[in-house]
């Protein structure tokens, strides 16, 4: 503000305030994020999509602001906004994390805009309380499908070296697998907690070590209320 002092010839003093208001400029990111994630069975991929808002600003947001995704308050993942938004503009993304062995199937993911992926940004906004969201997440294989492979080789290069049936382990937790050669004489019989690696712990010589390489028949019984069996072939090789 300023004020001015006017002075007549006569003994009258004229005062005159002019207040001058500056009209601030800033943008107001904020983002939003969806109710659920997508993901997929057997997989620790998750989709999440997301929207961020210039709802509140008085000027445009910046193309390329910056996004961080955390886990645990560990940085996962990285974005732009991809467009400059207007005022009270918005604009809809999503983005795929593959989510580390380590982290537990449920966590929470953390979504902050203007975030360079150390907790500092790098636009003034009009209000720094409303940049961050959260999402519960878990990733479980609960009611997929069972799948179950027609080939296993126990050779010890990390691959297919146990009866990888994908659906079946810590799920059907009282499942019993049984395989059979092709005389039909039953060579093992597994649980949750003991998989098929090709050995043999049933029929005239169960303590025989690996079983020769050939088509073998299994039985799976998942024994589960609306669940019934499952048969047919694998080819062990080596």
């Amino acid at each position: 503000s300023a004020t001015i002092e006017l002075t007549s010839g006569q003994d009258l003093v004229m005062v005159n305030s002019i207040i001058t208001v500056l009209n601030s400029q800033l943008p107001d990111a904020s983002i939003q994020l969806a109710d659920q994630v997508q993901s997929t069975c057997f997989s620790r991929t998750v989709v999440l999509e997301y929207t961020i808002s210039n709802s509140n600003a008085t000027d445009e947001l910046p193309s390329e602001t910056p996004i961080a995704f955390y886990i645990e308050g560990t940085l996962i993942a990285q974005s732009v906004v991809g467009e400059t938004l207007p005022i009270g503009g918005s604009v809809n993304a999503s983005i795929a994390f593959d989510i580390d062995p380590s982290v537990p199937e449920q966590f929470e993911i953390i979504a902050v805009v203007d975030d360079t992926g150390d907790g500092n940004g790098i636009i003034s906004e009009i209000s720094e309380t409303n940049n961050t969201a959260s999402i519960d997440v878990e990733i479980s294989n609960d009611g997929c499908p069972i799948f179950i492979p027609q080939g296993v080789s126990p050779n010890g290069d990390g691959l297919n070296d146990f009866f990888n049936i994908l659906g079946l382990y810590d799920v059907f937790i009282n499942h019993k697998l049984r395989i059979f050669n092709r005389y039909g004489t039953m060579v093992f019989e597994g649980d949750n907690d003991l998989k098929w690696d090709g050995s043999a712990n049933r029929g005239p010589n169960p303590s025989s070590g690996k079983l020769p390489v050939g088509t073998y028949f299994y039985v799976l019984i998942l024994n589960e209320i609306d669940y019934g069996y499952r048969s047919g072939w694998v080819y062990l090789n080596y």
